[in-house]
């Protein structure tokens, strides 16, 4: 098992499963998620874009403070180029 997997399971465990909005994600991914899985296993690009898709939610999980200063980060550069283009016109 894979810490990532690992870290992601605690997540699961320690704040989805503990309200009602978490479970109903959490039923959710596991009726939906072996057939994706099927699909994944068969498909090299698929493989590469699924781990790249989950790289943001492991990181979120692995590292929340990291995480946050990155959405902030990511906010504030977009104000900022968008203010900037609608100054540029």
């Amino acid at each position: 098992m894979a810490p990532q997997v690992a870290a992601l399971r605690e997540f699961r465990d320690r704040y989805l499963v503990t309200h009602a909005p978490g479970r109903a994600f959490v039923q959710w991914y596991y009726e939906w998620s072996p057939g994706a899985a099927a699909l994944i296993r068969r498909d090299e690009t698929l493989r590469g874009l699924a781990r790249v898709g989950l790289w943001p939610a492991v990181a979120a999980v692995t590292h929340p403070a990291w995480s946050g200063t990155a959405v902030a980060l990511l906010l504030w550069l977009g104000v900022s180029v968008r203010r900037w283009h609608h100054r540029a016109r």
